[in-house]
């Protein structure tokens, strides 16, 4: 499992808890962490300027990474005199809920980049139209 760019340490092992328990395991063991190099692609436009541009570029980060192994433990008379047994699964609507939000954050992110497009389209076509006729005279 590994983390965006700004993603807390405490929601990765959430993400990895769940993973876990999508796959039918009620423990992990052996949980490694460690760091990876990534890249986050920004772009970047603005037509409307006197030198319009429109680029992409990286900008490095390192991301944090965890890996376990995914098991079931057989819960027998010993295993319940030893530990507890009470299940915790606050994990599942932590990544649920923050799953939804992800897709809310896209659809916003969509729907405001056509509303950008229309509010373009009509401030920019009526200036070039005005100096299409101003040039034509």
């Amino acid at each position: 499992m590994v983390a965006g760019n700004s993603t807390s340490n405490k929601s990765l092992l959430k993400h990895l808890k769940y993973k876990a328990w999508e796959n039918g395991a009620n423990a992990i063991i052996n949980i490694q962490r460690s760091n990876q190099k990534r890249e986050l692609l920004k772009h970047e436009s603005n037509y409307l300027s006197s030198e319009p541009y429109d680029t992409t570029y990286s900008i490095p980060y390192n991301a944090s990474s965890l890996q376990g192994i995914a098991v079931i433990i057989n819960q027998d008379s010993l295993f319940k005199s030893t530990y507890t047994t009470e299940k915790d699964t606050s994990f599942v609507s932590f990544v649920e809920n923050e799953a939804i939000k992800e897709k809310e954050r896209i659809a916003e992110r969509k729907e405001s980049g056509t509303i950008l497009t229309i509010l373009t389209i009509a401030i920019v076509l009526p200036i070039k139209i005005l100096l299409l006729m101003a040039t034509e005279d």
